[in-house]
């Protein structure tokens, strides 16, 4: 079975895209909500194209994010260009993840 967002990776940033400044308020608000350190590592099971993961990237926090989407994931990696180190991308089912015992909080910012 192929995954769902499979079929929507390409078109996924436009329609689900946030403005800049709302996404750097999520990543902010986020960061305070786990009372984030600069030792803190987030995991996001689902990253997808990385519009949670990339804000808190750039605010400096280090950050792995797994999906089972590779082309979910092939969609995200343009916009990690100078983020090498800080941000780690695995395709991945999420019963078997590759980086969990390095981290020390998680994210699932799903809708229903």
């Amino acid at each position: 079975m192929e995954p769902s967002f499979d079929r929507v990776a390409a078109v996924y940033a436009r329609t689900r895209g946030l403005p800049p400044e709302v996404e750097t308020a999520i990543g902010a608000g986020i960061a305070r909500l786990t009372a984030a350190t600069t030792a803190t590592r987030f995991l996001e099971v689902g990253v997808g194209t990385g519009r949670i993961a990339l804000p808190l990237v750039r605010q400096g926090y280090r950050y792995s994010g797994v999906d089972l989407s590779m082309p979910m994931l092939r969609a995200a990696r343009p916009k990690t260009r100078g983020l090498t180190g800080q941000l780690a991308l695995y395709g991945a089912d999420a019963c078997a993840l590759p980086c969990a015992r390095r981290l020390g909080a998680g994210a699932l910012p799903h809708q229903r």
